[in-house]
């Protein structure tokens, strides 16, 4: 018998397709959530699904730790042909430094009350989210904080004649231009994301 010549090329599995009318609903709280070794907090989660349209809603996750709270919202509707999901974010930290280091990242900054929030969208599931589709606007405020990373000399001098440090001057307060690091009174800013870019 001739044996049948096996595929110059493995076939490609289709995508699994999702249907938002059928994927269960979720409602939990997870007491002690970490992940890679490294705890993270508690997750409470609420879904609920649209009387509207084909979606699910995103009522409430909660994530709370000793060193930051995350509050999120959002929705994942579905059409025929496509998917697309969204994502309300408010993020706080008390201490940006420690939040950090809790999470297993490296000690960038010292201090740092931080407060994050804005939306993000990806023409996905939720499960199929990624860096590359992620679309969104973050708006950032971290006050009274140094970042600790900072070589001696350009960055301290421009702390030293900073017009925002101006009433520490007159207090003979110099200790943000002779300690570690460069201190900081306020960071503000904006992150846009476009295909995954910030």
């Amino acid at each position: 018998p001739v044996e049948d010549e096996p595929d110059s090329a493995p076939s490609k599995q289709p995508s699994l397709k999702l249907d938002a009318d059928l994927f269960p609903l979720v409602q939990g709280t997870i007491a002690s959530l970490s992940y890679d070794d490294v705890p993270i907090g508690r997750l409470d989660i609420r879904t609920s699904r649209s009387r509207l349209r084909k979606s699910i809603h995103l009522d409430s996750l909660t994530l709370q730790g000793e060193y930051l709270n995350m509050q999120a919202s959002g929705e994942w509707a579905q059409w025929p042909n496509r998917d697309s999901s969204s994502m309300d974010i408010k993020l706080d930290s008390p201490d940006l430094g420690k939040m950090l280091s809790s999470l297993g990242f490296s000690a960038i900054f010292e201090g740092g009350k931080t407060t994050l929030e804005g939306s993000l969208f990806w023409p996905d599931t939720p499960m199929g989210v990624s860096l590359s589709g992620i679309e969104g606007r973050l708006k950032y405020t971290v006050k009274d904080g140094s970042i600790i990373s900072v070589e001696p000399g350009a960055g301290r001098l421009l702390g030293l004649f900073s017009l925002a440090a101006l009433p520490r001057r007159l207090m003979l307060d110099f200790s943000d231009a002779f300690g570690e690091g460069l201190h900081f009174d306020s960071i503000e800013g904006e992150l846009n994301v476009h295909d995954g870019s910030v």
